[in-house]
């Protein structure tokens, strides 16, 4: 059984309060969608805001760290061009220095004093070895009893004899960097005092048969006599280089290789001021006396003008002939060159074939005599 409707219609005003309410809620539910979709839109652009911040502030922290990387490597490479401008051209100008004359001689006089320094000690050593050989052939060639007087007296000979040797060494490296030199009789005595020694060593081991057994106390006992003796040849042979060595040849002197001298800075950084070239004072002149009477008390002194200072000719040039006769004169055998350039009184490019002439020619004369 189905629910009829009453068939009596609805008034107007119920119709229209109907159709009004239906409206205000179809009007609600658009505003609360379009807010909805507002709220979300609102929320899609927040997000998509941020995420460009986010985006922007990444690009800007990159680029502040390459333009942090730039500026240190620019910082190392404008460091890097400094060192090799002003380091590097230290470095060719000390290359070039440590190649002249003055820094070769310099290094040839080094090796003198590196040889004396390094062999007297080696002697030494050598000598201390053969103290009891020396001390043992004294008293077997002189039959001394142990405890005498000459018994002792006998450990202060191979002292006294390398003494002598030693004397003989520093003596002759002495006069030799002054432009001397020692003759035969320094070499004889130096010489004689090692024969000495190694004949009383000897002496003193000297085996009744020479058998294998007997003889090997005798080469002992020889080890420090022969070693003094090398040490000694060596530490000549050294020092017969260093005199023959020449810094001058195929090297430039400082003035040739036209560098500035350098001058260091002050503590500052500001560049130290050059000094002057002091001039010679001029010679002083003393006045001359006026024969004149002096002048009264109420007349005005007058200056008297000095006479100005003489002039000094220069010197006349000297022919090649009278040049060669006055080296010859200052020469001496072992003379370095340098202080026979000053003897002499002219430049190092006239003094330096002088001087290697003479030079040959005394080592020829001394190897023909």
């Amino acid at each position: 059984m189905t629910h009829q409707l009453p068939d009596t219609p609805a008034s107007p005003a119920a119709v229209a309060d109907l159709a009004a309410s239906l409206a205000e809620q179809r009007a609600l539910a658009q505003t609360r969608r379009r807010d909805a979709l507002a709220r979300r839109w609102d929320a899609a652009m927040h997000r998509i805001g941020l995420a460009d911040v986010r985006e922007r502030a990444a690009v800007a922290a990159r680029q502040r760290r390459e333009r942090r990387r730039d500026a240190a490597e620019a910082v190392e490479l404008a460091e890097l061009y400094r060192r090799a401008e002003i380091s590097g051209e230290r470095a060719r100008l000390a290359a070039r220095i440590q190649q002249s004359a003055e820094v070769r001689a310099l290094r040839i006089n080094r090796v003198r004093s590196v040889s004396l320094k390094a062999g007297i000690p080696v002697l030494a050593a050598f000598a201390a070895w053969s103290t009891a050989g020396v001390h043992r052939g004294v008293t077997t060639v002189l039959g001394l009893t142990e405890g005498s007087p000459g018994w002792w007296a006998a450990w202060g000979v191979e002292p006294a004899l390398i003494s002598i040797v030693a004397l003989v060494i520093l003596g002759r490296a002495w006069l030799r960097s002054a432009g001397g030199d020692v003759d035969w009789r320094a070499t004889a005595a130096e010489w004689s005092a090692l024969a000495a020694s190694v004949v009383l060593n000897v002496a003193g081991a000297w085996p009744a048969t020479l058998t294998g057994e007997a003889v090997a106390p005798l080469v002992a006992h020889s080890i420090g006599p022969a070693g003094c003796a090398a040490t000694a040849w060596l530490i000549a042979t050294f020092d017969s280089y260093v005199r023959n060595a020449d810094p001058f040849e195929g090297a430039q002197t400082l003035a040739g290789l036209g560098i500035d001298r350098p001058r260091a800075g002050a503590l500052d950084g500001a560049e130290a001021p050059a000094v002057p070239p002091v001039e010679p004072a001029a010679p002083e002149v003393a006045p001359a006396v006026d024969a004149a009477p002096a002048q009264g008390a109420g007349e005005p002194e007058v200056a008297e003008e000095k006479p100005a200072a003489p002039v000094v000719p220069m010197r006349p040039r000297v022919s090649d002939a009278e040049l060669e006769a006055r080296a010859r004169e200052v020469y001496r055998p072992g003379m370095p060159v340098t202080e026979f350039r000053k003897a002499l009184g002219v430049g190092m490019k006239k003094a330096h074939p002088l001087h290697k002439a003479l030079r040959a020619e005394q080592e020829q004369k001394e190897s023909t005599g």
